[in-house]
């Protein structure tokens, strides 16, 4: 028996060469990702809410003791 040494799979009714990889449809949205990804957001933003009175904190603190300096930026 000889091994075939073509890389790709042969169509059984034409001898030409068969994709088999499907052809690329283009950029299209994938809503089912998207939602994961708000789910995911939505649960960092509940995780981190506690957090806020500290930043709230930081913000005035940092506010206070800048006044009358230039911007460092």
């Amino acid at each position: 028996m000889r091994a075939s040494t073509t890389r790709f799979a042969r169509s059984t009714t034409l001898n030409t060469p068969m994709d088999t990889v499907s052809k690329m449809r283009g950029l299209h949205p994938n809503s089912e990702m998207a939602i994961i990804g708000y789910v995911i957001g939505a649960l960092i933003a509940l995780a981190m809410l506690p957090l806020l009175p500290f930043f709230l904190l930081y913000l005035l603190a940092d506010w206070l003791t800048s006044v009358g300096r230039d911007p460092e930026y």
